[in-house]
């Protein structure tokens, strides 16, 4: 990939201009098009893009859009010697309306990526941000990744009438989003500091896999490369072509949860042996949810179609000399559940089951020699794209693997089996604290080791699966989802509200609290003293997104309410003394409002008449903000405009609390200072710290900052 030249590419499409932006950042240059009444690049463009020696070009959702809107100007661009540029904008424009309109309903693209000319990278793509449960604008990927300025487009696209002064808005906007998706491609490439994506090239593992089995799936997402190589080896496995295998999946009338449950599934005591019987005994349809909640020696559980968990919420386990905490994950569940039970889809047979055992010993082969061999190391990879994918895709209707029954089975079979292991081990004495999916986590007394052992080594006879054990010096819980987990060599494992480093689609807003919740729990470090001492702006940063016909808008007073000077009057007009020293407003009881609930005394129903309402400005924002908590702002932040209930909505998104009023700074561009500079409101940082902390320890210790801050009205926390 090393010798092919690349650009990072964007383009804006306005009623009244089009914007063309390729930036070669290893040369540091900028080819830049534009098509307005002032300007007309279009033959230009024609030129550099046809008379080329790139190898790819990196965009973001650029198959579906860009590269699709560039195509049609190639087609048809000889039609338009006579145009003018205006008209060419709005010849493409209504092209890209359709395209737009087209892609809302599920159509295919009019250029599929085969034909197009450049070879696109498409990042968005390829980090499976396309997803619908992980679907993210570039400008959710700025914010996460702390990008400099998280801009939103300046000017509405059905804009025909520019100046030249919004022209070169577009054009920086443009170029921001650019320069961004830049970032996206080191990330992509694992060239990052960022703990989840460094040293994983995803690119060059795609070209890997491209070259050992013969697909292009260079702007594939992991699921769909899975899904793809598991199509190949299963038209191969019974002599198709891929192209004449089943669209669909297959549909059932009902689901026997009996046919659910395999034979070694089996409990000792009276309460899960009614679990197993009760579950046994259910028919469901296709789109039914199932859940079962039931105690067991102490702890509650809940098993589901969806998966099964403890009920853990705001306590502390912790090692000592009686006794580890030991937790038990069962490795690759789903891809050994499919291989050990012979589990698939009705519709495509035992073939398919074959081909995904034999990836599935042929990963457990080549496994070990993949630390020493890169193209070993991509080969798994695949494969493991390919056991994946498989169960979400015999769950997912749209699915050519679709067979709800196996999904279930797959389902339930983990939680009985893990729910089988847990009954020996509390039979046994030994006390399990915490389940969830594909995993527990026990007190391991010392006298009870060799117990133990014994234990896992028959269940993993048993049920031919393999456990991984890993030892906590401390366990706190939040919920069953949000917890910090601290290993006997001092790693730890976040989950929830304990979370610091965030994929892409997940939101880092208030990140400072997380890492305060760290030191805390593992350094014993106050609070106030990691906060004080933690000078990153972008950790404390929030982000507020606006969807549908929502808007977000700040608010401030500008001006206290003024003396009303017929306020004497209005209260013979408008109020009325309902009982002595109590007054309400004649329009209340009008709507049949209840005036002992409703009614005022004189002094409140004075201060109300006597003042006018206040002055209120308003600044209307776009659908995504970056802001903090801060000392030196008046601004609040509200969601407004209609929801999705029809109803208008007026929603306070940083509401008062104990410390008092709460203000925010818009912070979409960042400007580098020094941090005291940034005046931001640290108490309320620690405040939800402590709120944390509180819950979890169940003492008062969010009430007690609280009150340090009434003692000290001179406090500063700089």
């Amino acid at each position: 990939m090393e010798d092919k030249r690349i650009l990072v590419a964007d383009i804006e499409t306005l009623k009244g201009c089009i914007d063309l932006g390729f930036y070669d950042f290893l040369e540091d240059k900028w080819y830049e098009f534009e098509i307005s009444k002032y300007k007309n690049d279009l033959y230009s463009f024609v030129k550099f893009y046809s008379k080329n020696n790139w190898g790819y070009i990196v965009w973001y959702n650029g198959i579906a859009f860009d590269t699709q809107v560039i195509q049609f100007v190639l087609s048809n661009h000889s039609k338009w010697y006579d145009f003018s540029g205006l008209e060419i904008c709005k010849i493409v424009y209504e092209w890209t309306q359709k395209l737009i309109d087209d892609s809302n309903y599920g159509l295919f693209k009019p250029y599929r990526e085969h034909y197009l000319e450049i070879k696109p990278i498409d990042v968005y793509l390829i980090l499976g941000l396309d997803n619908e449960a992980r679907r993210s604008s570039l400008k959710k990927c700025q914010f996460q990744l702390d990008y400099k300025n998280v801009e939103e487009m300046p000017i509405h696209h059905s804009t025909e009438d520019l100046t030249e002064e919004q022209i070169q808005e577009i054009k920086s906007y443009r170029r921001n989003d650019v320069l961004s998706t830049l970032e996206l491609y080191y990330l992509t490439r694992g060239i990052t500091e960022h703990p989840i994506y460094k040293g994983n090239d995803q690119i060059q593992l795609r070209l890997d896999i491209s070259e050992e089995f013969g697909i292009d799936c260079l702007n594939y997402s992991d699921i769909k490369i899975g899904d793809e190589l598991l199509k190949r080896s299963y038209a191969k496995e019974i002599n198709k072509e891929v192209k004449d295998l089943p669209k669909k999946g297959f549909f059932r009338k009902e689901i026997k949860l009996k046919h659910c449950t395999p034979k070694f599934i089996e409990f000792q005591t009276p309460e899960l042996k009614k679990l197993l019987e009760e579950t046994k005994s259910k028919v469901i349809k296709q789109t039914d949810k199932h859940e079962s909640e039931f105690k067991f020696r102490g702890t509650t559980y809940t098993i589901g179609l969806g998966g099964g968990h403890s009920d853990n919420t705001s306590e502390i386990w912790e090692s000592n000399n009686e006794y580890q905490l030991v937790d038990l994950d069962v490795g690759s569940l789903y891809p050994a559940i499919i291989v050990n039970n012979s589990y698939f889809p009705y519709h495509l047979g035992k073939e398919l089951l074959n081909v995904y055992k034999k990836l599935y010993e042929r990963r457990i082969e080549l496994k070990p020699l993949a630390k020493k061999d890169k193209k070993i190391a991509g080969i798994v990879g695949a494969i493991k794209l390919i056991l994946n994918s498989a169960y979400g895709k015999m769950g997912s209707m749209d699915s050519w693997m679709f067979d709800k029954q196996v999904q279930v089975s797959v389902c339930l079979t983990g939680q009985f089996a893990l729910l089988m292991l847990i009954e020996s081990i509390e039979l046994a004495g030994i006390h399990v604290f915490s389940f969830n999916t594909d995993g527990i986590t026990l007190k391991l007394h010392k006298d009870k080791i060799e117990d133990f052992n014994k234990i896992c080594q028959d269940w993993e006879e048993k049920t031919n699966f393999v456990l991984e054990r890993v030892d906590y010096k401390k366990i706190i819980y939040s919920t069953v989802n949000d917890y910090l987990a601290i290993t006997n060599d001092g790693k730890l494992k976040t989950k929830g509200d304990f979370i610091s480093d965030f994929e892409l689609w997940k939101n880092k807003s208030n990140r400072v609290v997380a890492l305060a919740l760290q030191e805390y729990f593992t350094k014993g470090t106050k609070p106030e003293d990691f906060i004080q001492n933690h000078k990153n702006i972008f950790d404390y940063a929030i982000m507020a997104r606006a969807s549908g016909q929502l808007y977000l808008e700040m608010q401030r007073i500008v001006k206290k309410g003024d003396l009303n000077k017929n306020w004497k009057k209005d209260i013979e007009n408008e109020w009325f003394e309902c009982l002595p020293g109590y007054w309400v407003k004649n329009e209340w009881l009008e709507k049949g409002i209840d005036y002992y609930k409703a009614a005022l005394p004189y002094n409140e129903m004075i201060r109300i008449v006597k003042y006018l309402p206040p002055k209120v400005q308003t600044k209307q924002l776009k659908k995504l903000v970056r802001y903090y908590l801060s000392n030196n702002s008046e601004w609040q932040l509200y969601k407004r405009g209609i929801g999705s209930t029809g109803k208008p909505a007026n929603i306070s998104l940083n509401a008062a609390n104990d410390l008092g009023e709460i203000y925010i700074q818009y912070y979409n561009q960042h400007v580098e200072k020094p941090f005291e500079e940034y005046n931001v409101d640290l108490n309320q940082y620690i405040y939800k710290v402590y709120r944390m902390i509180a819950k979890i320890e169940k003492n008062k210790k969010d009430k007690n900052f609280i009150e340090s801050l009434r003692d000290t009205p001179q406090l500063t926390l700089f």
